[in-house]
């Protein structure tokens, strides 16, 4: 039995008068500026793995207003000869957005071309940031590949890399690919500063900063201190990315949990 449908969706928004749109975007900013400490400080992240049987290994992370889905295939065979290297793996990292992950893009306004060089600029920063933690010549003549999916992206959202590196290194240790240590990332989001770090080893694989947004210049001792700062928040990630690799069944458990809560009530 055949259906038909609809050729292509729309975001609600989309039908609002432009008065009625700038208003949303604006209280939207408000809101995001009101609630800016707390968030720093307490920023809620969800973290789950074994997302796609498919894959080797793959996790799905929420945080803020990011959604991202990555998925690692290997290490397996290069198909092409040339691309041999006989003493460490190849590593390639793809990012991509979804077709409806952001305002701009349900609405249309994102060129192509903008779109594609943000994804690949953000590959290229993911791949530079997990590339450190991976035993690469534990895998010579083989590539591991890494596909990383971003479902939900908002207006107000600089988590992207963020969630990016925690979702691959995730997805990496699922797929049981040797690694000095998870990476751990935080982004200090008035200045757009993201770090990557590894715990274990003291080391920072990575610092991404765009301060694109307002175009102000800091010091290079208050740069220091947000670097230290987010350093700290990594530490605090990391602990949360270890025990939800250490208890895979941890929002099974605690949905279970609940369940049982409510039914004792019931009876009660």
């Amino acid at each position: 039995m055949s259906r038909d449908f609809p050729d292509e969706t729309w975001d609600p928004l989309v039908l609002l008068e432009p008065e009625c749109y700038q208003q949303i975007l604006h209280d939207r900013k408000k809101n995001s500026n009101l609630n800016q400490e707390k968030t720093e400080l307490n920023q809620s992240i969800f973290l789950k793995t074994d997302c796609v049987n498919e894959a080797s290994g793959s996790s799905y992370i929420e945080i803020g207003n990011a959604k991202i889905l990555c998925s690692v295939y290997g290490p397996r065979e290069i198909p092409r000869r040339d691309d041999y290297d006989f003493k460490v793996a190849n590593l390639n990292c793809e990012f991509r957005f979804a077709s409806f992950s952001c305002f701009m893009q349900r609405k249309g306004t994102l060129s192509q071309r903008d779109q594609t060089l943000d994804e690949k600029n953000i590959s290229s920063i993911i791949e530079e940031a997990l590339k450190p933690s991976i035993l690469l010549h534990k895998y010579p003549k083989s590539q591991i590949d890494m596909y990383i999916l971003c479902i939900q992206n908002d207006i107000d959202s600089k988590n992207i890399i963020c969630a990016g590196v925690i979702a691959a290194s995730m997805a990496l240790a699922n797929a049981s690919i040797e690694l000095y240590d998870l990476v751990s990332s935080y982004t200090y989001s008035p200045i757009n500063l993201t770090v990557s770090y590894m715990p274990q080893l003291n080391q920072v694989t990575s610092i991404f900063f765009s301060n694109e947004s307002n175009g102000a210049f800091i010091s290079t001792d208050l740069f220091k201190s947000h670097i230290k700062e987010s350093i700290e928040n990594c530490r605090k990630v990391y602990s949360f990315m270890r025990h939800i690799l250490l208890n895979s069944n941890f929002y099974e458990n605690l949905k279970n949990g609940l369940d049982e809560d409510i039914e004792k009530s019931n009876i009660s």
